[in-house]
């Protein structure tokens, strides 16, 4: 039981440090320029999206 929870909490700490690492890139990326952040902003949901679709085929 114990084991599941570990497992639990660290896939929820997983998606929290995806979120606020990739939050942190687009925010410095609209930090140097406009046209940068909205370019890295596209970036992280074309790779967002990615994830989304093949990592649940892969467990």
């Amino acid at each position: 039981m114990i084991d599941q929870l570990v497992k639990w909490i660290w896939k929820f700490l997983d998606v929290i440090f995806y979120v606020l690492g990739l939050g942190s890139v687009v925010y410095g990326a609209f930090l140097i320029g406009k046209i940068v952040g909205y370019l890295a902003l596209g970036g992280v949901m074309l790779l967002t999206g990615w994830f989304i679709d093949h990592l649940p085929a892969q467990s």
